[in-house]
């Protein structure tokens, strides 16, 4: 009876050796309060933006940098919905859209949305969204693709370039 709890005893050791440096890495990780996935294809941007749902509340504001043409486009009935349920939350949006991509339709007036138009001959092919201390950049392409980092820090200085671009946009009438 001895020899089998020693020998279960080592097994248990042997598998929390083989789990610590893995477990070691996320706690250096958490404690740094950086994480970082990447999102692919259609279905993985929409889960970006899900998982930024998620954490909405009624006092928060989310900032949207640069929304392209091609965005609108590709994920229009899908936004319709975001925001639906956005506005029902009470987060307050700030968008600036590349003007191609703010004249392509005719916009709805949405709560709690602030919107300006970046000038006609600045464009940006890719697009930053920003929540709290969550960070998306989001590439077109076949397969649209959404970088994504959880940093405090990294989301304040975008929160400080997205403030400066703010100023230069123009403002819209809805």
């Amino acid at each position: 009876y001895i020899h089998e709890q020693e020998e279960h005893l080592k097994e248990q050791e042997d598998k929390i050796e083989h789990l610590l440096p893995s477990l070691l890495l996320k706690q250096k990780m958490a404690g740094k309060g950086q994480v970082s996935e990447i999102f692919e294809g259609v279905r993985g941007v929409k889960t970006f933006f899900e998982l930024m749902l998620r954490e909405f509340t009624p006092k928060g504001v989310y900032y949207n940098l640069g929304h392209p043409r091609w965005s609108s486009e590709l994920f229009n009935a899908y936004f319709v919905d975001f925001h639906r349920r956005r506005m029902e939350i009470g987060t307050t949006m700030k968008i600036i859209y590349n003007y191609d991509a703010w004249y392509w339709k005719q916009r709805e007036k949405r709560t709690n949305t602030f919107v300006r138009v970046l000038p006609k001959d600045l464009m940006t092919p890719t697009y930053i969204n920003v929540y709290n201390d969550i960070v998306g950049t989001i590439f077109p392409g076949e397969e649209p693709v959404c970088f994504m980092i959880r940093n405090k820090a990294v989301a304040d200085s975008y929160r400080e370039y997205f403030a400066l671009l703010w100023k230069q946009a123009g403002k819209v009438k809805i």
